[in-house]
């Protein structure tokens, strides 16, 4: 299947089906090998065919492309691809559907609580449930964005990026109690943030710890890895032998996970 290649510094790979011609475009990371790549479309035929058929479709009707520009066809959720589809409606919803699966991420009220804009967020008790736990969503066929119908580009995308950080901040409040308990080590405050850098930081001084809310594209063990890894540097600064042998207490696998990140 033929495809436009672009390549960014970027951690995932990203497919288009463009409108209104349904060319499509692979956007994926710079080290990311050609075969792969192929793979990784060929896995896709079928939907893609799909979105060109529905391109087509509504082309006949004289009807424009649901799809977000800015927000593509497919998202990465806990290491799974799927296809996105934005519909519009009266609020703001984000869902998973199909497959056995009908399950909302989030809604408008709580999004905007949250603050949909992209900036810290500090985590509280039960601000955000765990509808939909990570790892709990291998039946679910496609997710769906509800927008409304007068939202620009840009809202689109903020409120969008608000629902990916209420489902990194209900699986924060799940595990952090938990490793919390098990290392001893406990932080007075968990917070969010969209960070490129780094996938974590960790306030010594303030016992704070903040978790990138990208690490919900990938598998939930990574979260969970940088979890620990935050909280160990509660007791240990730096990255040597100290905090290595701690890791090794705490979490055997940290490397295996850490690989992960890196991949």
């Amino acid at each position: 299947m033929d495809y436009e290649l672009q390549r960014k510094s970027i951690k995932n790979v990203y497919l288009r089906v463009k409108p209104p011609d349904g060319r499509v475009v692979v956007t994926a990371p710079r080290r990311m090998s050609a075969v792969a790549i192929d793979a990784f479309v060929a896995s896709r035929r079928t939907w893609i065919e799909k979105q060109q058929a529905r391109l087509r479709e509504q082309a006949a009707k004289g009807i424009g492309s649901a799809a977000d520009e800015r927000l593509g066809d497919t998202v990465m959720l806990w290491g799974k691809t799927y296809p996105l589809r934005v519909v519009e409606g009266k609020s703001y919803a984000l869902r998973f559907e199909g497959g056995g699966a009908n399950e909302a991420i989030g809604a408008n009220e709580a999004n905007e609580a949250n603050g949909a804009n992209g900036a810290n967020g500090a985590i509280g008790a039960g601000e955000s449930p765990r509808v939909n736990g990570a790892g709990k969503t291998e039946a679910a066929a496609e997710v769906v964005f509800t927008v409304r119908a007068s939202s620009t580009d840009e809202q689109r995308l903020a409120h969008f990026n608000g629902f990916l950080r209420e489902m990194v901040v209900a699986e924060i409040q799940h595990l952090a109690p938990i490793w919390e308990e098990r290392t001893g080590l406990h932080a007075k405050e968990w917070r969010t943030r969209f960070m490129t850098s780094r996938w974590g930081s960790c306030s010594i001084q303030a016992r704070r710890i903040c978790i990138n809310v990208q690490l919900v594209h990938y598998p939930p063990e990574c979260l969970e890895y940088v979890i620990v890894h935050e909280l160990a540097h509660l007791a240990e600064r730096t990255h040597g032998p100290r905090f290595q042998a701690l890791m090794d207490t705490f979490l055997p696998d940290w490397r295996r996970r850490r690989a992960l990140l890196k991949a």
